[in-house]
């Protein structure tokens, strides 16, 4: 099993170096420069090419690699052209915002998806399943943004029951209740908008294990001999249906983030998302790459998390690695 978590790990950090680097390249071979940001016309072109310099533009791009490459090593990410910071400092701020929603969407999606395709796969060929399915359905084919906007549309500007961007309100609240509870509805459009594709995914994936446990011989004949229908769900059909799910923590991670850099950007949400968006308009490379590095890390992490604990679950797959 060790063997098997450090063959893992090294292909991991592999993956992230490939990562790192092609997105490096094409940063570099992408329209524009940097350095154009600080170009006025009244700006002397000796002062704009001194910034090149300074910023290490004017050197060719294998030394730029290289000059990178060991800062990256040493846990420097450079100072974002923006903020005029270290990006790590930025990262530091922005990353926790950005893990509560993901974190939040993952421990809902998982268990609404499954509590809503164990009870219709209950149901199968009933009228309530092929109603839920289809409004589930029609939420899934909603592009997020337009969802986004709509909710904020209905429950922030006609309702006013819920705010519509931050990550908490800005005036002044006292006591632990209150705050937690303010939190807590700032986090409900954005972890909804985010939620949805995943609970309708997650709960036709419950659905159809279920059906395929539910067609199995020992399923059967346990029904057969008498057991009561909760017993052999939750005890026997289950245990078995929720095995592969494990493998859908890798596949989720590269899209819930990928979902969060739009769904930050409408909220107002001060996460990795939303400072990304602004770093790619402002051609901020430090910043671009080093969120394309945590986003790298966090789709591998999530693919290692499923492979160590898919073989602690089912160690036919050890088995098959030391063949």
């Amino acid at each position: 099993m060790i063997a098997y978590i450090i063959r893992r790990i090294l292909t991991a950090l592999l993956i992230v170096w490939a990562v790192a680097t092609i997105c490096f390249i094409i940063l570099q071979l992408a329209p524009g420069d940097p350095a154009s940001m600080y170009i006025r016309p009244e700006i002397k072109p000796a002062v704009v090419e001194n910034i090149r310099k300074q910023l290490g533009f004017d050197l060719p791009i294998w030394q730029q690699y290289i000059k990178w490459l060991r800062g990256l090593s040493a846990g420097n990410f450079g100072t974002s052209f923006i903020h005029k910071q270290p990006v790590i400092d930025i990262i530091a701020n922005t990353l926790p915002n950005t893990l509560r929603l993901t974190l939040v969407v993952f421990c809902v999606q998982f268990l609404m998806g499954i509590v809503i395709g164990i009870y219709l796969a209950t149901k199968q060929g009933s009228k309530i399943e092929q109603t839920v399915n289809g409004f589930l359905l029609f939420l899934y084919s909603m592009p997020g943004f337009w969802l986004a906007l709509i909710l904020i549309l209905i429950f922030s500007l006609h309702l006013g029951w819920l705010p519509s961007s931050q990550m908490q309100s800005m005036r002044d609240i006292n006591g632990f209740i209150p705050i937690l509870w303010d939190q807590v509805k700032h986090l409900i459009l954005p972890v909804t908008v985010l939620s949805i594709p995943f609970i309708t995914y997650t709960t036709r994936f419950i659905q159809d294990q279920l059906r395929d446990v539910f067609a199995q011989p020992y399923f059967l004949a346990a029904k057969t001999y008498g057991f009561s229908g909760q017993k052999i769900l939750f005890k026997y059909a289950l245990k078995n249906a929720l095995l592969p799910l494990i493998t859908l923590i890798g596949l989720y991670l590269p899209f819930i983030l990928g979902g969060a850099v739009i769904t930050e950007y409408i909220f107002a949400w001060p996460g990795m998302g939303r400072i990304t968006v602004t770093a790619i308009f402002a051609h901020d490379f430090p910043l671009i790459l080093a969120s394309t590095i945590i986003a790298a890390l966090a789709v591998v992490i999530g693919n290692l998390l499923s492979d160590i604990l898919y073989a602690l679950a089912d160690p036919r797959i050890r088995t098959k690695e030391t063949l």
